[in-house]
């Protein structure tokens, strides 16, 4: 049996099958009993608006079911081979979803060029959804909270953020709970830091739409670090103004706490520092006074966070004293 099936011309047996395939087919597609779902192209038109965006854009095909010859359905299997189905939106941001029925005689009048016989449409409405664009500035702020620097070291110097502001886009609806300010952060901690510190980092977003859009995608953070010493100074207390003849201050000085930069803590400059009574603004019958690190003076650049220790002055009254007026200020 082996032996003859060797002597068959195999050439012409594909031949013969080959053509007999394709006389089926060519058959089978001048039939014109045929129904099939193709996907038929829309085209959406609407006022051109750089201030609007498409949140759920219009679909591009609708799945329209259809009748005739298969030669026909073949050709109308490439969508580029039909006609667009044209869609005019006049007002995208208040316009609701569009009902197919309304354009089944037009997409009947439209497949009759392609001698196709429309039958239906799968959806019942084409749905979109658009929103208007916001544009905000937003401030930067450093998280410095991951960022320390070592034991006896300080930040010396106000953080440089650049830009210290972003320009973001996004649709308006997805503003609502966004933050009024973006924070960066350093992604690895330092909690050693000995010298000036710099970093690019990354913005976060500011909503949670992928729509968003900004003029900067990270920012530049650096500031200075120093060895420093901590400093208390007796700072003398100058008041001006007429000082009741009846009353008194408590105290000469107060004690302020500052650090100054390892080696560059100057004398003179510590020797400056007084603190300023107005004694016009104590009220009358005052026998405690706030101090403030307001009422410093010639706090100098190197001396950095200065701090009050003393948090008050009494106020004595000699009751057997008249509450007259010196001539001359005191000192």
């Amino acid at each position: 049996m082996w032996q003859i099936i060797k002597t068959w011309d195999w050439k012409a047996i594909v031949v013969c099958l080959l053509t007999s395939l394709v006389v089926w087919v060519l058959n089978a597609l001048n039939e014109s009993n045929y129904s099939t779902l193709i996907n038929y192209p829309v085209s959406v038109e609407i006022k051109q608006n750089d201030s609007i965006v498409a949140l759920q854009p219009p679909p591009e095909f609708l799945s329209v079911l259809v009748s005739g010859s298969g030669w026909q359905l073949l050709r109308s299997s490439f969508s580029f081979s039909l006609q667009p189905l044209t869609i005019r939106i006049q007002n995208p941001l208040e316009s609701r979803p569009l009902s197919t029925l309304s354009y089944h005689l037009l997409l009947s009048d439209l497949l009759k060029t392609k001698r196709l016989k429309f039958l239906g449409i799968r959806e019942d409405s084409i749905r979109f959804r658009y929103d208007k664009l916001e544009t905000r500035l937003l401030p930067i702020s450093f998280d410095s909270s991951s960022v320390q620097p070592d034991n006896g070291y300080l930040k010396v110097s106000r953080v440089l953020i650049n830009p210290s502001f972003v320009r973001v886009t996004a649709p308006q609806s997805a503003w609502k709970n966004a933050p009024s300010m973006l924070t960066v952060a350093p992604t690895q901690p330092n909690d050693n830091l000995q010298a000036s510190f710099q970093a690019d980092l990354s913005l976060p977003m500011a909503t949670k739409s992928p729509l968003e859009r900004r003029n900067a995608q990270s920012v530049s953070v650096s500031f200075e670090v120093a060895a420093c010493e901590t400093r208390i100074v007796d700072l003398p207390i100058r008041a001006e103004g007429q000082l009741p003849q009846n009353v008194r201050l408590a105290l000469e000085s107060i004690k302020l706490q500052c650090f100054v930069k390892k080696g560059l803590a100057s004398t003179d400059s510590l020797a400056k520092l007084y603190y300023r009574l107005d004694l016009g603004a104590v009220k009358e019958g005052a026998t405690n006074l706030t101090t403030s690190i307001e009422n410093v003076q010639n706090i100098f650049v190197g001396c950095y966070y200065p701090h009050l220790l003393t948090d008050s002055l009494r106020i004595d009254y000699d009751k057997k004293k008249k509450a007259g007026r010196h001539n001359g200020r005191y000192r």
